[in-house]
């Protein structure tokens, strides 16, 4: 009893995968049948084509880029419509590429400034700095 069940859930899900993909031919077996279910399967050949381009570009943006790291994400939603005949399969994919680049800049800034503290205007101001070589006279401007 227990091998005839098992027996007509696997004709059962033959059935439905022979709607799917076409009919298995009579020579293979079952297991040579499950194998074709793959990336390398013509099922998806457009998705092997759009991943080898995205490669393609992300080579070509590293080397304009002078990069040396990047990330490259496949992500696939499947879903499927399941009656008492048939299941018709939805496959979508997405392929995101994110280059690491790292960078930096150094500098440093000497104005000849000084901040000081302008009681008319109640906050910091920058004033020229006061070589005490100049005349006592001259007049403190602000700094831009």
């Amino acid at each position: 009893m227990q091998r005839e069940l098992v027996d007509i859930r696997e004709s059962y899900a033959w059935k439905l995968m022979d709607r799917v993909f076409g009919n298995r031919p009579k020579t293979q077996s079952k297991a040579a049948k499950a194998s074709e279910i793959s990336l390398g399967g013509e099922t998806f050949s457009c998705l092997r084509k759009d991943f080898d381009l995205a490669l393609t570009k992300i080579f070509r943006a590293m080397q304009r880029m002078e990069s040396s790291e990047a990330t490259m994400t496949l992500k696939m939603d499947i879903s499927a419509g399941v009656d008492e005949s048939s299941v018709t399969p939805e496959f979508k994919y997405k392929i995101s590429m994110a280059i690491q680049s790292k960078g930096s800049m150094d500098g440093e800034i000497h104005p000849e400034c000084i901040l000081t503290w302008s009681p008319t205007k109640d906050e910091y101001v920058y004033v020229k700095k006061i070589d005490p070589q100049t005349d006592l006279f001259d007049a403190e401007d602000e700094c831009n």
